[in-house]
Protein backbone atom coordinates (compact mmCIF):
# COMPACT_ATOMS: atom_id res chain seq x y z
CA UNK A 1 0.00 0.00 0.00
CA UNK A 2 1.45 3.42 -1.13
CA UNK A 3 2.03 5.69 1.74
CA UNK A 4 -0.01 9.13 1.81
CA UNK A 5 1.24 12.78 2.56
CA UNK A 6 0.61 12.35 6.02
CA UNK A 7 3.80 12.64 8.27
CA UNK A 8 5.85 10.88 5.22
CA UNK A 9 6.77 14.35 4.13
CA UNK A 10 8.24 15.40 6.87
CA UNK A 11 10.38 12.16 7.64
CA UNK A 12 11.92 13.17 3.99
CA UNK A 13 12.65 16.48 4.75
CA UNK A 14 14.08 14.64 8.61
CA UNK A 15 15.60 11.66 7.65
CA UNK A 16 14.27 10.44 11.27
CA UNK A 17 14.53 6.24 11.29
CA UNK A 18 16.28 6.14 7.79
CA UNK A 19 17.39 3.49 6.70
CA UNK A 20 18.92 3.57 3.38
CA UNK A 21 20.58 6.47 1.23
CA UNK A 22 19.92 7.41 -1.97
CA UNK A 23 22.36 10.07 -3.73
CA UNK A 24 22.37 11.92 -6.77
CA UNK A 25 25.33 12.53 -8.51
CA UNK A 26 25.80 16.17 -9.37
CA UNK A 27 28.73 17.85 -11.58
CA UNK A 28 29.85 19.93 -9.00
CA UNK A 29 28.34 18.38 -5.52
CA UNK A 30 26.62 15.47 -4.51
CA UNK A 31 23.55 15.29 -2.48
CA UNK A 32 21.94 12.45 0.07
CA UNK A 33 18.25 11.14 0.57
CA UNK A 34 17.92 9.88 3.35
CA UNK A 35 14.93 7.31 2.81
CA UNK A 36 13.42 5.33 4.29
CA UNK A 37 12.88 1.02 2.56
CA UNK A 38 9.04 0.61 3.50
CA UNK A 39 8.64 3.77 1.79
CA UNK A 40 10.36 3.96 -1.79
CA UNK A 41 10.63 0.25 -2.42
CA UNK A 42 6.84 -1.10 -2.32
CA UNK A 43 6.41 1.81 -4.90
CA UNK A 44 9.43 1.01 -6.96
CA UNK A 45 10.33 -2.47 -7.66
CA UNK A 46 13.38 -1.06 -9.41
CA UNK A 47 14.80 0.71 -5.98
CA UNK A 48 13.37 -2.64 -4.69
CA UNK A 49 15.81 -5.00 -6.50
CA UNK A 50 18.60 -3.05 -6.29
CA UNK A 51 18.43 -2.48 -2.15
CA UNK A 52 17.91 -6.33 -2.19
CA UNK A 53 20.79 -6.74 -3.81
CA UNK A 54 22.99 -4.61 -1.34
CA UNK A 55 21.67 -6.53 1.24
CA UNK A 56 22.92 -9.99 -0.33
CA UNK A 57 26.43 -8.61 -0.90
CA UNK A 58 26.62 -6.85 2.61
CA UNK A 59 27.29 -3.48 0.74
CA UNK A 60 26.03 -0.31 2.47
CA UNK A 61 22.42 0.30 1.75
CA UNK A 62 23.56 3.41 -1.00
CA UNK A 63 22.09 3.59 -4.16
CA UNK A 64 23.63 6.46 -6.73
CA UNK A 65 21.26 8.28 -9.53
CA UNK A 66 23.88 9.63 -12.22
CA UNK A 67 21.87 9.68 -15.15
CA UNK A 68 19.12 12.76 -13.82
CA UNK A 69 19.70 16.31 -12.55
CA UNK A 70 19.09 16.87 -9.10
CA UNK A 71 15.68 18.76 -9.78
CA UNK A 72 14.60 15.89 -11.03
CA UNK A 73 15.33 13.14 -8.42
CA UNK A 74 13.91 15.09 -5.93
CA UNK A 75 11.01 15.71 -7.93
CA UNK A 76 10.44 11.73 -7.75
CA UNK A 77 11.29 11.74 -3.85
CA UNK A 78 8.43 14.23 -3.18
CA UNK A 79 6.59 11.95 -5.07
CA UNK A 80 7.44 9.05 -3.49
CA UNK A 81 6.82 10.40 0.19
CA UNK A 82 3.91 12.71 -0.88
CA UNK A 83 2.34 11.39 -3.47
CA UNK A 84 2.30 14.45 -6.04
CA UNK A 85 5.59 17.14 -6.92
CA UNK A 86 5.11 20.61 -7.96
CA UNK A 87 7.17 22.62 -10.48
CA UNK A 88 7.55 26.45 -9.15
CA UNK A 89 7.36 29.12 -11.68
CA UNK A 90 8.30 32.35 -10.68
CA UNK A 91 6.47 33.96 -13.78
CA UNK A 92 4.62 32.81 -16.81
CA UNK A 93 6.57 34.47 -19.45
CA UNK A 94 7.17 31.74 -22.59
CA UNK A 95 11.10 30.79 -21.38
CA UNK A 96 9.76 29.45 -18.27
CA UNK A 97 6.83 28.07 -19.43
CA UNK A 98 8.69 25.57 -21.78
CA UNK A 99 11.37 24.81 -18.81
CA UNK A 100 7.73 23.63 -16.80
CA UNK A 101 7.64 21.18 -19.72
CA UNK A 102 10.88 20.11 -20.12
CA UNK A 103 10.72 19.30 -16.22
CA UNK A 104 7.49 17.59 -16.60
CA UNK A 105 9.53 15.47 -19.41
CA UNK A 106 12.48 14.87 -16.92
CA UNK A 107 9.65 13.73 -14.66
CA UNK A 108 8.27 11.38 -16.70
CA UNK A 109 11.66 9.73 -17.84
CA UNK A 110 12.70 9.04 -14.34
CA UNK A 111 9.54 7.38 -13.39
CA UNK A 112 9.50 4.91 -16.44
CA UNK A 113 13.37 4.22 -15.83
CA UNK A 114 12.43 3.41 -11.59
CA UNK A 115 8.83 1.46 -13.04
CA UNK A 116 7.01 4.02 -11.40
CA UNK A 117 4.02 4.26 -12.86
CA UNK A 118 1.75 6.73 -11.08
CA UNK A 119 4.28 9.09 -10.97
CA UNK A 120 4.52 8.98 -14.73
CA UNK A 121 0.98 9.52 -15.56
CA UNK A 122 1.00 12.10 -13.28
CA UNK A 123 4.02 13.77 -15.07
CA UNK A 124 1.75 13.17 -18.56
CA UNK A 125 -1.53 14.45 -17.11
CA UNK A 126 0.65 17.86 -16.32
CA UNK A 127 2.19 18.18 -19.27
CA UNK A 128 -0.90 18.13 -20.89
CA UNK A 129 -2.87 20.43 -18.62
CA UNK A 130 0.10 23.36 -19.18
CA UNK A 131 -0.02 22.88 -22.97
CA UNK A 132 -3.53 23.19 -22.91
CA UNK A 133 -3.61 26.41 -20.63
CA UNK A 134 0.01 28.31 -21.39
CA UNK A 135 1.28 27.07 -24.58
CA UNK A 136 3.72 29.16 -26.71
CA UNK A 137 5.71 28.59 -29.74
CA UNK A 138 8.92 30.04 -28.20
CA UNK A 139 11.27 27.65 -26.55
CA UNK A 140 9.63 24.61 -28.30
CA UNK A 141 12.83 23.35 -30.21
CA UNK A 142 14.37 22.72 -26.28
CA UNK A 143 11.21 20.95 -25.44
CA UNK A 144 11.15 19.07 -28.53
CA UNK A 145 14.64 18.02 -28.06
CA UNK A 146 13.81 16.59 -24.35
CA UNK A 147 10.86 14.98 -25.57
CA UNK A 148 12.90 13.25 -28.42
CA UNK A 149 14.63 11.84 -25.73
CA UNK A 150 12.05 9.72 -24.19
CA UNK A 151 9.64 7.06 -25.66
CA UNK A 152 6.34 8.85 -24.35
CA UNK A 153 3.87 8.63 -27.19
CA UNK A 154 1.19 10.38 -24.94
CA UNK A 155 3.05 13.35 -24.61
CA UNK A 156 4.73 13.60 -28.52
CA UNK A 157 0.48 13.22 -29.53
CA UNK A 158 -0.21 15.93 -26.88
CA UNK A 159 2.67 18.39 -28.48
CA UNK A 160 1.55 17.86 -32.03
CA UNK A 161 -2.06 18.38 -30.95
CA UNK A 162 -0.88 22.16 -29.31
CA UNK A 163 0.66 22.57 -32.46
CA UNK A 164 -2.01 21.90 -34.72
CA UNK A 165 -3.90 24.60 -33.46
CA UNK A 166 -1.41 27.39 -35.43
CA UNK A 167 0.39 25.36 -38.09
CA UNK A 168 1.45 28.39 -39.54
CA UNK A 169 3.48 30.21 -36.62
CA UNK A 170 4.67 26.12 -35.92
CA UNK A 171 6.21 25.70 -39.41
CA UNK A 172 7.84 29.55 -39.30
CA UNK A 173 9.03 28.99 -35.85
CA UNK A 174 10.52 25.73 -37.02
CA UNK A 175 12.24 27.18 -40.23
CA UNK A 176 13.93 29.14 -38.03
CA UNK A 177 15.35 26.93 -36.29
CA UNK A 178 17.30 25.35 -39.28
CA UNK A 179 20.30 23.31 -38.12
CA UNK A 180 18.67 23.08 -34.41
CA UNK A 181 15.56 20.94 -35.75
CA UNK A 182 16.03 16.75 -35.91
CA UNK A 183 13.53 14.22 -37.39
CA UNK A 184 10.98 14.77 -34.45
CA UNK A 185 9.88 17.81 -34.87
CA UNK A 186 8.64 17.07 -38.65
CA UNK A 187 7.52 13.47 -37.63
CA UNK A 188 5.31 15.14 -35.13
CA UNK A 189 3.82 17.31 -37.43
CA UNK A 190 3.33 15.05 -40.44
CA UNK A 191 1.97 12.55 -38.27
CA UNK A 192 -1.30 15.06 -36.36
CA UNK A 193 -2.16 16.39 -39.22
CA UNK A 194 -0.85 19.57 -39.64
CA UNK A 195 -1.43 21.93 -43.39
CA UNK A 196 0.25 19.80 -45.68
CA UNK A 197 1.19 22.48 -48.01
CA UNK A 198 3.07 24.36 -44.82
CA UNK A 199 4.60 21.29 -43.91
CA UNK A 200 5.72 19.93 -48.00
CA UNK A 201 7.00 23.67 -48.39
CA UNK A 202 9.30 23.50 -45.36
CA UNK A 203 10.62 19.93 -46.07
CA UNK A 204 11.16 21.24 -50.17
CA UNK A 205 13.24 24.30 -48.57
CA UNK A 206 15.14 21.85 -46.08
CA UNK A 207 15.66 19.73 -49.04
CA UNK A 208 17.36 22.34 -51.22
CA UNK A 209 19.22 23.55 -47.87
CA UNK A 210 20.37 20.09 -47.42
CA UNK A 211 21.51 19.01 -51.49
CA UNK A 212 23.09 22.24 -51.08
CA UNK A 213 24.87 21.58 -47.99
CA UNK A 214 25.70 18.39 -49.53
CA UNK A 215 27.19 20.04 -52.64
CA UNK A 216 29.30 22.28 -50.20
CA UNK A 217 30.40 19.78 -48.23
CA UNK A 218 31.28 17.55 -51.23
CA UNK A 219 33.62 21.04 -52.48
CA UNK A 220 34.86 20.88 -49.31
CA UNK A 221 35.99 17.34 -49.41
CA UNK A 222 37.72 17.79 -52.99
CA UNK A 223 39.44 21.03 -51.52
CA UNK A 224 40.28 18.66 -48.63
CA UNK A 225 42.18 16.03 -50.49
CA UNK A 226 43.83 18.34 -52.98
CA UNK A 227 45.22 20.08 -49.75
CA UNK A 228 45.95 16.01 -48.52
CA UNK A 229 47.53 15.27 -51.71
CA UNK A 230 49.88 18.31 -51.89
CA UNK A 231 50.88 17.53 -48.28
CA UNK A 232 51.86 14.25 -49.59
CA UNK A 233 53.84 16.00 -51.88
CA UNK A 234 55.36 18.11 -49.39
CA UNK A 235 55.92 14.96 -47.33
CA UNK A 236 58.03 13.68 -50.23
CA UNK A 237 59.67 16.63 -51.18
CA UNK A 238 60.99 17.53 -47.95
CA UNK A 239 62.19 14.02 -47.34
CA UNK A 240 64.26 14.38 -50.58
CA UNK A 241 65.47 18.06 -49.36
CA UNK A 242 66.61 16.30 -46.23
CA UNK A 243 68.20 13.68 -47.74
CA UNK A 244 70.28 16.07 -50.15
CA UNK A 245 70.90 18.37 -47.08
CA UNK A 246 72.88 15.19 -45.27
CA UNK A 247 74.51 14.89 -48.54
CA UNK A 248 75.44 18.34 -48.68
CA UNK A 249 76.30 17.86 -44.62
CA UNK A 250 78.37 15.14 -45.39
CA UNK A 251 80.05 16.50 -48.63
CA UNK A 252 80.98 19.86 -46.67
CA UNK A 253 82.45 18.08 -43.53
CA UNK A 254 84.71 15.69 -46.09
CA UNK A 255 85.64 18.81 -48.19
CA UNK A 256 86.56 20.48 -44.72
CA UNK A 257 88.33 18.13 -43.86
CA UNK A 258 90.76 18.01 -47.18
CA UNK A 259 90.80 21.74 -46.76
CA UNK A 260 91.96 21.52 -43.36
CA UNK A 261 94.72 18.97 -44.94
CA UNK A 262 95.65 20.80 -47.80
CA UNK A 263 96.29 24.16 -45.31
CA UNK A 264 98.37 22.03 -42.91
CA UNK A 265 100.25 21.08 -45.92
CA UNK A 266 100.73 24.82 -47.29
CA UNK A 267 101.97 25.84 -44.09
CA UNK A 268 104.78 23.08 -44.07
CA UNK A 269 105.41 24.20 -47.85
CA UNK A 270 105.56 27.89 -46.56
CA UNK A 271 107.83 27.00 -43.63
CA UNK A 272 110.56 24.84 -45.88
CA UNK A 273 110.15 27.51 -48.57
CA UNK A 274 111.04 30.34 -45.81
CA UNK A 275 113.61 28.20 -44.77
CA UNK A 276 114.72 27.35 -48.30
CA UNK A 277 115.29 31.04 -49.43
CA UNK A 278 117.27 31.99 -45.81
CA UNK A 279 119.53 29.09 -46.59
CA UNK A 280 119.88 30.60 -50.32
CA UNK A 281 120.39 34.17 -49.37
CA UNK A 282 122.89 32.45 -47.02
CA UNK A 283 124.31 30.38 -49.32
CA UNK A 284 124.59 33.66 -51.55
CA UNK A 285 126.18 35.64 -48.97
CA UNK A 286 128.96 32.71 -48.95
CA UNK A 287 129.42 32.58 -52.81
CA UNK A 288 129.74 36.75 -52.33
CA UNK A 289 132.89 36.31 -49.94
CA UNK A 290 134.34 33.19 -52.02
CA UNK A 291 134.45 34.87 -55.06
CA UNK A 292 135.53 38.39 -53.21
CA UNK A 293 138.24 36.28 -51.91
CA UNK A 294 138.90 34.54 -54.62
CA UNK A 295 139.10 37.65 -56.65
CA UNK A 296 141.62 38.87 -54.46
CA UNK A 297 143.46 35.44 -54.39
CA UNK A 298 143.89 35.58 -58.44
CA UNK A 299 144.51 39.04 -58.53
CA UNK A 300 147.44 38.39 -56.07
CA UNK A 301 148.76 35.40 -58.29
CA UNK A 302 148.21 37.15 -61.78
CA UNK A 303 150.97 39.84 -60.08
CA UNK A 304 153.17 36.88 -58.86
CA UNK A 305 152.76 35.49 -62.26
CA UNK A 306 153.44 38.56 -64.22
CA UNK A 307 156.59 39.23 -61.90
CA UNK A 308 157.49 35.92 -62.72
CA UNK A 309 156.88 36.36 -66.39
CA UNK A 310 159.21 39.43 -65.80
CA UNK A 311 161.61 37.46 -64.39
CA UNK A 312 161.63 34.86 -67.38
CA UNK A 313 161.81 37.80 -69.67
CA UNK A 314 165.05 39.22 -68.39
CA UNK A 315 166.65 36.09 -67.96
CA UNK A 316 165.94 34.76 -71.56
CA UNK A 317 167.20 38.19 -72.61
CA UNK A 318 170.62 38.95 -70.68
CA UNK A 319 173.44 40.48 -72.83
CA UNK A 320 175.20 38.65 -75.49
CA UNK A 321 178.15 38.24 -72.66
CA UNK A 322 175.97 36.19 -70.67
CA UNK A 323 175.36 33.68 -73.33
CA UNK A 324 178.59 31.97 -73.09
CA UNK A 325 177.63 31.51 -69.63
CA UNK A 326 174.45 30.34 -70.21
CA UNK A 327 175.67 28.16 -72.77
CA UNK A 328 177.69 26.87 -70.06
CA UNK A 329 174.86 26.09 -67.79
CA UNK A 330 175.26 22.86 -66.66
CA UNK A 331 173.03 19.97 -67.42
CA UNK A 332 171.18 20.34 -63.57
CA UNK A 333 170.49 23.59 -64.19
CA UNK A 334 168.97 23.15 -67.33
CA UNK A 335 166.69 20.24 -65.94
CA UNK A 336 165.68 22.66 -63.57
CA UNK A 337 164.46 25.60 -65.84
CA UNK A 338 162.60 22.87 -68.03
CA UNK A 339 160.92 22.35 -64.68
CA UNK A 340 160.19 25.37 -64.07
CA UNK A 341 158.99 26.64 -67.46
CA UNK A 342 156.88 22.66 -67.55
CA UNK A 343 155.58 24.10 -63.96
CA UNK A 344 154.22 27.67 -64.88
CA UNK A 345 152.88 25.61 -68.31
CA UNK A 346 150.83 23.57 -65.77
CA UNK A 347 149.75 26.17 -63.98
CA UNK A 348 148.28 28.08 -66.85
CA UNK A 349 146.65 25.28 -68.21
CA UNK A 350 145.16 24.41 -64.23
CA UNK A 351 141.38 25.26 -64.24
CA UNK A 352 140.22 23.47 -61.26
CA UNK A 353 141.76 22.45 -57.60
CA UNK A 354 142.87 18.74 -57.72
CA UNK A 355 142.08 18.37 -54.19
CA UNK A 356 138.58 20.83 -53.67
CA UNK A 357 137.15 21.22 -56.85
CA UNK A 358 137.03 24.63 -56.84
CA UNK A 359 138.16 27.03 -59.66
CA UNK A 360 141.73 27.07 -59.57
CA UNK A 361 142.77 30.13 -57.62
CA UNK A 362 146.82 29.42 -56.48
CA UNK A 363 148.94 31.83 -54.52
CA UNK A 364 152.39 30.74 -53.58
CA UNK A 365 153.66 30.76 -49.77
CA UNK A 366 156.80 32.61 -48.17
CA UNK A 367 158.13 28.96 -48.44
CA UNK A 368 157.40 29.53 -52.46
CA UNK A 369 155.01 26.96 -52.72
CA UNK A 370 152.42 26.95 -55.12
CA UNK A 371 148.97 26.76 -53.25
CA UNK A 372 144.91 26.61 -53.82
CA UNK A 373 143.31 29.61 -53.26
CA UNK A 374 140.28 28.05 -51.77
CA UNK A 375 142.05 25.24 -49.86
CA UNK A 376 144.78 26.41 -49.40
CA UNK A 377 146.54 22.75 -50.32
CA UNK A 378 149.81 22.77 -51.88
CA UNK A 379 149.54 21.90 -55.49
Amino acid sequence: MAPSDDGFGQLLETGEYSDCIIVCIGPEVNYEFRTHKSVVCCQSPVLRAAFNRSSMENSPDTILIEDYDLTTVAHMMDFLYKKSYSVNVTDVDDKDISNKLIQHIRVNAIAECYKIEQLKSLASSQFHSLLESSFTITGLAHVITELSAINETSMKADLASALSKNPANAVKYLSAQRGKVDELWFYVLLCFGLEHGAIQSHLDKTQAMLSHEETEMENVRSKLSEVMTELSDAKVELSSTKTELSDLKTLYHVTQSQLQRLEAALLTKETQLSTTNAGLAHSKNDLSNVEILHSRELTKVKAQLANVKVELANTTAKPTRQNASRQGLTANQKDELADFKACVKKVNDTNECRHCGESFKWRVDGALNLRCGACTTRN
